[in-house]
């Protein structure tokens, strides 16, 4: 397996922290993919990759992600999480998951499927 993208920390798991291609091994890809949408009711939504480069309020870790609906100026959507999908056809694997951790587990388990 060859990793691209290491886990940026053990507080760091989600898939807000990744983009991308992050490990791929001789058959399968895991990607970082969907979209991350903040909305700050005092300005504008920030969606895409800005949440991650610019954002006012910078997480430090998971924790932090979770309680960002918790303050009443921001509304947190996020849609991203971690995929696989096969290098002959880009197919999907199957199920998609919700961390580096998962997504890196489902890769290795897919090496033999295939």
């Amino acid at each position: 397996m060859k990793i691209y993208q290491d886990k940026v920390s053990e507080k760091h798991n989600d898939s807000f922290w990744y983009d991308g291609l992050i490990a791929e091994t001789d058959n399968a890809k895991l990607y970082a993919v969907g979209d991350i949408r903040i909305i700050d009711r005092k300005t504008d939504s920030i969606y895409d990759n800005k949440p991650r480069d610019s954002f006012r309020y910078d997480p430090e870790n998971d924790t932090e992600l979770a309680e960002m609906n918790e303050d009443t100026d921001i509304v947190w959507d996020m849609n991203n999480w971690f995929e696989i999908v096969w290098k002959d056809d880009m197919e999907s694997y199957g199920d998609i998951e919700d961390t580096y951790d998962e997504g890196i587990k489902a890769l290795q388990e897919a090496i033999n499927d295939k």
